[in-house]
């Protein structure tokens, strides 16, 4: 696991347990996480990458963020 990003609110980790990888994001206010692999992984760094190469803000990569982990399930809260 690589540590790619870390706010006050968000942290993603790289994870690399396939060929293809994937991404675990964690809403640390919420303490709610999510791991994304495959298309939607694909989809993520494509995105998040536009937004580092634009030189948004860390307030714009977080709300990337958030709409990630509002797709997490109640019940996947970290402990």
């Amino acid at each position: 696991m690589t540590l790619v990003y870390n706010s006050d609110t968000f942290a993603v980790l790289a994870v690399d347990l396939s060929a293809h990888g994937g991404y675990e994001i964690v809403d640390k206010s919420s303490r709610q996480g999510i791991f994304i692999e495959g298309l939607v992984a694909q989809s993520f760094r494509a995105q998040a990458e536009a937004l580092v190469q634009s030189e948004a803000s860390a307030e714009d990569i977080d709300e990337l963020l958030g709409r990630y982990t509002a797709m997490a399930p109640a019940h996947a809260g970290l402990h």
